[in-house]
């Protein structure tokens, strides 16, 4: 089971109403790109911390966002937010406490979702 600070199970069911019942479960799938992408995105939004770009700031944040509220990553795209609002306003200085925030919460979701494909539905 997802632990629900963590992952909004509403959301993964929603998600497996929309598969047909042959097809491999797509939150699964999603999980797998999922952990991927985050972790690409999280180096990515490293690199703009270090090199004091707002605007990849901005964009890398927001594309986590999308990925982290389409599986119910609710705390997660709360922090993505913040960052991609930030670098909006130009602001790079400071974030990196919220990076290390969004690492935190990525690693529990990820663990969460690993638990919530690995058990019956």
């Amino acid at each position: 089971m997802c632990n629900l600070d963590v992952i909004d199970r509403s959301v993964l069911d929603s998600l497996r109403e929309l598969q047909d019942e042959d097809q491999r479960d797509i939150v699964a799938e999603l999980a797998e790109l999922f952990a991927a992408d985050g972790a690409a995105r999280l180096v990515a939004l490293k690199q703009a911390i270090e090199d004091a770009d707002a605007g990849r700031l901005e964009r890398e944040a927001h594309a986590l966002k999308s990925s982290c509220a389409n599986l119910g990553a609710k705390q997660m795209s709360l922090l993505c937010l913040k960052l991609e609002m930030l670098g909006r306003a130009g602001v790079v200085k400071g974030t990196a406490a919220l990076l290390s925030q969004l690492c935190g919460e990525f690693d529990r979701a990820r663990h969460a979702l690993e638990a919530e494909i690995s058990s019956p539905v």
